[in-house]
């Protein structure tokens, strides 16, 4: 950097190319912009374009095409300005919404760990739901056999009295438990019906699909069929077994004591599942008021508990609402902020190459505002990258989507997170700016090293591919 002894030596030297000579003017202007005191009075920049317009007409031609680039380079630079200033208010607002999506997460969580309140009648009335649905319901053969095999190596442990069992072990506990449940079948204490679906129909999950399928309202859903049958067992009665149902009632009828237990024993965060009950009501448990209730507690008219929803205190669903009303939702909201950020910032990145490019050319350097403009950006994404790292808002594995609630897979963002040094340049908006900065300065000063511009297309195929894989940008 010259400073303003350089300056004078070099005017009293009568040396002055037309290089130099740009070099120093641009210089000035550049310390004037950044309000370092100006390098050049009036006087000594008049001096010099007298010195240069006495070079040869190529050092002239230089001296104003340098002073023309100059020119460009500061529209250039109000332009990216303008576009950091939009891409950091960007970043506010996705921070924004992703802040109340993790909050709605954190306090979903949170609901989910509390018992639910509720007064004794309540209590008592989802006990009397719950036994009535469970003598009800209608319960594939295999999930019946299943139990019974499980209850007959363990006792009390009907689910997973099989785990510890060799396949050889199992498939006589399956053989077994199916001749014991045959023999009831025969004496006509169970009585079976065949319905045209299966029980491992996604469509008979209740929390996913609250009008099941036709006829099957009672059915509960057994997704474990392939899990839970003998290796002996051939395929066509596997489906037979899965097609074949008997009431809860004949079970507990029947005096099966893994049946006696389920239908007599109450599991409140089971029960508000199959019930459908509010999301606020499934707690793990309950807790039931056994004091007087008066204000505040409120009461609905059956004397229920109105329990508050703590995911509303996120404000989720009022943003869920006000997209609702302009044709969008969350998800494809959150993905299509992602991507706008993203391409933004690449295309914020190409000034800096094209830019350095020049100042290496002139001799000063122009880019230093980029500098600052990419680290206020990299500061304000950080957080925003942060929160899209968090583990409950990663994105699910196809194979396990089913198991969860539509309502929730909407409010994951499942965007991949980035640093700022993750992402490319835009190679489209590279070329422009380079055949901006050529129109004064000819073709021949932008001739980028190729490794480079390579580079910055072999990375353009590489985050094309990773958008194709994740199916967001």
């Amino acid at each position: 950097m010259a400073t303003k002894a350089d300056v004078r030596a070099i005017l009293k030297s009568g040396k002055l190319t037309g290089r130099e000579a740009a070099r120093i003017v641009v210089q000035h202007y550049v310390d004037q912009d950044h309000k370092r005191g100006a390098l050049l009075t009036a006087s000594e920049i008049e001096r010099i374009k007298k010195a240069v317009a006495r070079r040869p007409a190529e050092e002239v031609g230089l001296y104003n095409a340098i002073l023309e680039a100059y020119r460009l380079s500061e529209y250039t630079l109000r332009e990216a300005h303008i576009l950091a200033l939009d891409i950091l208010l960007h970043l506010e607002w996705a921070k924004a919404d992703v802040r109340q999506v993790t909050m709605a997460w954190l306090l979903r969580l949170e609901q989910h760990k509390r018992p639910t309140i509720v007064t004794a009648k309540q209590f008592e009335d989802l006990k009397a739901r719950a036994r009535a649905r469970k003598l009800q319901e209608l319960h594939c053969l295999n999930q019946v056999i299943a139990y019974r095999a499980g209850e007959r190596a363990e006792p009390g442990h009907c689910y997973t009295g099989c785990e510890g069992l060799s396949d050889e072990e199992f498939d006589t506990a399956f053989r077994q438990a199916g001749q014991e449940i045959a023999a009831l079948i025969a004496k006509g204490k169970l009585q079976p019906v065949e319905l045209q679906f299966r029980a491992d129909d996604d469509q008979l999950r209740r929390l996913v699909h609250p009008t099941p399928l036709p006829g099957g309202e009672t059915v509960h859903w057994w997704p474990e069929g392939e899990h839970c049958w003998s290796s002996n067992t051939p395929e066509e009665e596997l489906d037979r077994q899965l097609r074949t149902y008997v009431s809860g009632e004949q079970l507990y009828q029947a005096g099966l004591p893994e049946w006696v237990r389920e239908v007599d024993t109450y599991q409140h965060e089971l029960e508000s599942e199959v019930q459908c009950l509010p999301e606020a009501e499934r707690g793990p448990c309950v807790a039931v008021i056994q004091e007087p209730v008066e204000w505040p507690v409120e009461l609905d008219k059956q004397g229920y508990y109105q329990t508050r929803d703590l995911v509303e205190l996120s404000g989720i669903t009022g943003l869920e609402q006000l997209l609702h009303e302009d044709g969008r939702d969350l998800k494809q909201h959150l993905r299509d902020q992602h991507k706008w950020l993203r391409a933004n910032i690449r295309v914020f990145l190409a000034h800096r190459p094209v830019l350095e490019t020049l100042s290496d050319l002139v001799g000063v350097k122009l880019h230093e505002d980029l500098e600052t403009w990419q680290a206020q950006i990299e500061q304000s994404a950080t957080p925003y990258t942060a929160l899209l790292s968090l583990p409950f808002l990663e994105a699910i594995p196809e194979d396990q989507r089913r198991w969860w609630e539509p309502e929730w897979l909407a409010r994951k963002p499942e965007l991949p997170s980035f640093t700022i040094g993750d992402l490319k340049p835009d190679p489209k908006r590279v070329r422009q700016l380079q055949e901006r900065m050529a129109l004064p300065l000819g073709d021949t000063w932008w001739k980028w090293l190729v490794e480079e511009e390579e580079l910055v297309i072999t990375e353009e195929e590489r985050l094309a591919e990773e958008v194709a894989r994740n199916g967001q940008g």
